[in-house]
């Protein structure tokens, strides 16, 4: 028998627990997160677009006949609002042991999460829904995404794939600049962010010598047509990378997320929270969407 009392033998000793609990799952919301906030009056939210003409040679005789066009044409466009839920319940004697971690509530720990939860499915409804459906008594609702509006710069290869390339970076921003766009922000994948590290200008590693830290990444991207910041996203597949003019976007809310009560049936407590909004996409030949690249 070994000598003494020691921890090998003694019953009762705490764990040694990280103070604080960590949480390892993608959590970030970029897209969603600097998007400004409207106000939907209907489930059915509209906005009216219209574009002006080309340029052409303009000159009149003096002390001719003044001249009139015809007034452009608005185009009605709309989007529906979906709900998102989440709900959370705990039990009333989870609620009451004592936890590890620096949890001192359950409830309170398990409504963070499900906030984070929403927000990740907020963002990937607006890059990833292709379809708006209206919805009825039995169906839900689905607001369309940007992969639903982005059509008139929709750089396709008819569902063949291929390479991620800075010549489509450039072709892309250039036809968002053609069309009055000034797209500031390009969200691509991790691989797809790793790769355009290589593109012209980010593909020579820097090295500080006093911080022995050697950098090879591009942040930001300087175009014949303006700068774009490269945001790695990952709920963004590797066939995708979007080229985005922010400024003709927003997120409006018909109910902003709220945390409800639900009727207790059982030992527990049981929460939801609801919201309903739509993301909101005017302009869209301000911005591009390369799709068909190599998954």
């Amino acid at each position: 028998m070994a000598n003494g009392h020691n921890t090998y033998v003694a019953v009762g000793n705490k764990e040694d627990v990280t103070g604080l609990v960590v949480g390892i799952s993608p959590e970030e919301t970029p897209l969603y997160s600097m998007l400004p906030e409207g106000k939907a009056i209907s489930t059915k939210t509209e906005w009216l677009e219209k574009a002006l003409r080309s340029a052409k040679s303009n000159k009149a005789v003096e002390g001719a006949t003044r001249t009139t066009d015809h007034a452009k044409a608005r185009t009605r466009l709309y989007n529906v609002t979906q709900i998102f839920q989440q709900g959370y319940d705990v039990t009333g004697t989870q609620e009451a042991v004592a936890k590890y971690g620096g949890v001192t509530s359950e409830m309170d720990e398990q409504m963070a999460d499900a906030m984070k939860e929403l927000a990740l499915d907020v963002e990937s409804a607006i890059f990833n829904s292709d379809t708006r459906a209206d919805g009825d008594a039995s169906t839900a609702r689905q607001a369309g995404g940007l992969k639903y509006y982005i059509s008139t710069n929709k750089m396709a290869n008819s569902g063949t794939g291929r390479a991620y390339t800075e010549t489509l970076l450039k072709q892309a921003i250039q036809k968002c600049w053609t069309a009055g766009g000034v797209p500031k922000y390009v969200f691509q994948s991790g691989d797809n962010q790793n790769i355009a590290n290589g593109f012209k200008g980010g593909n020579m590693a820097t090295a500080d010598a006093k911080t022995k830290k050697v950098t090879a990444a591009v942040d930001v991207y300087v175009s014949s047509f303006g700068e774009v910041k490269f945001i790695p996203h990952r709920q963004i597949a590797n066939t995708d990378v979007f080229v985005l003019d922010t400024r003709y976007m927003e997120v409006r809310y018909l109910r902003r997320f709220e945390d409800s009560e639900l009727p207790s049936t059982a030992d527990a407590k049981q929460r939801n929270i609801l919201g309903e909004l739509c993301p909101v996409v005017k302009a869209e030949k301000a911005s591009a969407w390369i799709t068909d690249l190599n998954s």
